[in-house]
């Protein structure tokens, strides 16, 4: 298995007396290629040799603002935008024997927001949190069957593994 990566990050961050606020970025691309050393014969035109290089482009994008309402309490608020890619593990629908890849394989798309206020008192420090997260094109999952063979599900449908 080769896999190249590349990632590029840049942030602005500014702060105030009563406010701060940042901004984040990155590009990254990565590529997975799967050297078969071996022939198999159940997959003689895909198990022997280079099979096709797989490239992901990703990017992603991060910000967040806090506010001082006064010096014993704080609100603030942060969001993120970022396409991954998928683990190595998951491109291939069996890496062991052939150079197959998951059908219609996309990065992964995490989306994120959250909403705190902070207390600080002399007695009692607190901070009450509020969040979502979205995540998209997530992973295949492996299951291992009554057959004596593994199958991988993925979001686009079951592939059976031997």
């Amino acid at each position: 298995m080769n896999a190249d990566q590349f990632e590029s990050f840049i942030q602005f961050k500014y702060n105030h007396e009563k406010w701060s606020a940042f901004m984040s970025a990155k590009y990254g691309a990565t590529y997975f290629q799967r050297t078969g050393l071996f022939k198999n014969d159940r997959y003689s035109d895909s198990s022997l040799g280079e099979g096709e290089e797989i490239g992901f482009k990703t990017y992603g994008v991060k910000s967040g603002f806090t506010y001082k309402l006064t010096e014993r309490h704080w609100l603030s608020a942060h969001g993120s935008f970022m396409k991954r890619p998928p683990v190595l593990q998951n491109v291939f629908i069996n890496p062991r024997e052939n150079n197959s890849v998951v059908p219609n394989i996309q990065s992964e798309t995490n989306s994120t927001v959250d909403l705190n206020y902070f207390l600080r008192l002399p007695k009692l420090t607190g901070r009450l949190t509020g969040f979502y997260t979205r995540f998209q094109n997530h992973g295949c999952e492996f299951l291992f069957c009554r057959c004596w063979c593994w199958l991988r599900l993925c979001p686009r449908g079951a592939y059976r593994i031997r």
